[in-house]
């Protein structure tokens, strides 16, 4: 800061052009903004700033004449008069001009900081660098202020993450962690610019992220994932602008992890009630399954894409379930479990409804498909949807493709529909549909990318179990794509071992569990050679490459 004036002014020797080498209009140039530069003082308004950056533009106009004149003296009064305006425009900023906020206070500081570079020309002590150094220190005050303000805020955070881990406390984690964010906000929004409040608070937000990617308990149930996924997109919003005040990087960022876990979670939810529901059927309790599916609902947002046909499986089979019963109990008599059979069937129909994504149900619902009299046009009508869908796979439409999910539905409702309704003339068109359905399966494995292998294996499974109940005496699909999709596999896998650079790994394991999932038979000696030489070029490509980096360290360190 300059030294603290005695006196609103200093006091300057009398003016004249005695002993000047400049002319007499210059000198009274020079008296002239010295009684303006007084008259304004230490005002503050903005028309005064604009008449101090005129006088400084004056001031630098006449520091250069008087600097072509070697006239010393004049050019001492000028610094003086420079001394004045750099009182007034440091009067200008103070703690509550810097505390409006940068987007408030930005336009004056940049025309007071022009005034100042204009002063730079005529001082020897930079105006500009005295006014950024005054900034300076009262943004430290402020940022210290900022700091005190919220250092209460963030012992909250940490009172808050403690009381969110004592036992008992698992209802509490969404609401918990959302609490835990708008009090990182506040703290934030009090404290912008300051880096241990940012320091601080991602410190918490970390601390708080591994926790809450690690407690089970809030990843037990589809809403609470789906809320936990939404706070993490706000916790990378609030971290990417904190990172910034430090002139860092937010990464990884925690929603992709929070999304991988999710999916995780409603694989594992999947499976289990999956099989819960193939357990309860096996034992004829299909209210049970039905219950199994209700609780997969909410997961389904996320499975949709990737377990379609295994719950399009698990439909058809609690349909074949409840028309079977119903069969049963019409045969038997018993109207009033064929009743409730009915019953059953309209909330079966609604459920499925609610499953968004799966192919639409062949044939009618299962409360009309109830109807012994429907038997023989389900057949048909079933028949009718495979030969539609092997009929994709030889029209030149591009934009048509054979459906597998809605496939294998059609060949359950005609496995179901069968027995009532199967006649001679409807066992050749079977005969012909699974014929196409066959060759269209072999030249997929033939053409389909290895991505798809599995895809086509299972659908080659879910056929075998419907085929085999229709023809008993024929031989079943999957066996005989085995070895044709497991050497394909193994052909992608060698393929990325024989490239000398740009080997991707997961190309290779992708491969190699392909293989595991196709499982072709042990007695394959074709397959099991091939996997064998695999297995060997990926040992001695991990001992070469091994090797290569214990060698390379070894050099580093020399």
């Amino acid at each position: 800061h300059p030294e603290p004036l005695t006196s609103q002014f200093p006091s300057h020797r009398t003016m004249g052009c005695c002993g000047s080498a400049v002319d007499k209009d210059t000198t009274e140039r020079l008296e002239t903004v010295e009684k303006q530069i007084k008259a304004i003082g230490l005002k503050t308004d903005d028309d005064s700033l604009q008449e101090v950056a005129g006088h400084a533009k004056e001031l630098q106009s006449l520091f250069e004449i008087f600097a072509s004149a070697s006239d010393m003296r004049m050019l001492e009064q000028v610094q003086e008069l420079s001394d004045v305006i750099l009182r007034n425009l440091l009067g200008r900023i103070d703690l509550p001009f810097l505390q409006r906020g940068p987007e408030q206070y930005k336009a004056a500081l940049d025309s007071i900081m022009a005034v100042a570079t204009d002063l730079d020309a005529v001082r020897a002590t930079k105006a500009s660098k005295m006014l950024q150094s005054h900034i300076d220190r009262l943004n430290e005050q402020i940022q210290s202020q900022q700091e005190k303000a919220v250092d209460p805020i963030i012992k909250k955070i940490q009172v808050m993450r403690d009381k969110l881990k004592q036992p008992g406390q698992g209802k509490n984690l969404v609401a918990g962690t959302k609490d835990i964010l708008d009090s990182a906000e506040r703290a934030f929004k009090a404290a912008p610019e300051a880096k241990p409040v940012a320091t601080g608070l991602l410190e918490q937000l970390v601390a708080h992220s591994i926790w809450v990617l690690q407690s089970e308990a809030l990843w037990s149930e589809a809403e609470a994932c789906d809320q936990v996924v939404e706070l993490s997109k706000g916790l990378d919003d609030l971290a990417e602008r904190l990172v910034k005040v430090l002139q860092a990087t937010w990464d990884p960022p925690i929603t992709p992890q929070a999304e991988r876990l999710r999916q995780r979670k409603a694989s594992e939810a999947c499976e289990q009630l999956v099989a819960q529901a193939q357990k309860h059927l096996d034992a004829d309790e299909g209210g049970e399954a039905y219950h199994c599916l209700a609780q997969l609902l909410p997961w389904w947002p996320i499975l949709k894409s990737s377990r379609s046909l295994e719950v399009v499986g698990l439909f058809s089979k609690m349909q074949s379930f409840a028309r079977e019963a119903f069969l049963t109990a019409a045969k038997a008599g018993d109207s009033a479990a064929a009743e409730e059979i009915r019953g059953f069937a309209t909330q079966f129909d609604e459920l499925r409804g609610k499953f968004a994504g799966l192919p639409a149900a062949s044939g009618r619902p299962l409360g009309e498909a109830l109807e012994a009299g429907e038997a023989k046009i389900q057949v048909a009508k079933s028949l009718d949807i495979v030969d539609a869908e092997v009929a994709k796979t030889t029209d030149d439409d591009e934009s048509t493709n054979l459906s597998l999910g809605t496939t294998i539905e059609a060949l359950e409702a005609l496995k179901v529909a069968w027995p009532l309704g199967g006649d001679e003339a409807l066992q050749h068109r079977l005969e012909r549909s699974c014929q196409g359905l066959e060759l269209f399966t072999f030249e997929a494995v033939n053409t389909a990318p290895v991505e798809q292998l599995t895809s086509l294996m299972q659908f080659a499974q879910e056929y075998d179990l419907r085929h085999i109940a229709l023809e008993p005496s024929s031989s079943a699909l999957r066996p005989r794509l085995a070895t044709k999709a497991a050497l394909k596999c193994l052909q992608r896998a060698e393929g990325e071992l024989l490239k000398t650079e740009g080997m991707k790994p997961h190309v290779l394991l992708d491969s190699l569990k392909a293989v595991v999932a196709i499982n072709p038979a042990s007695e394959d000696s074709e397959t099991r050679t091939a996997l064998l030489r695999v297995m060997t070029m990926t040992n001695e490509r991990l001992l070469k490459s091994f090797s290569e980096a214990i060698s390379a360290e070894a050099e580093n360190e020399k």
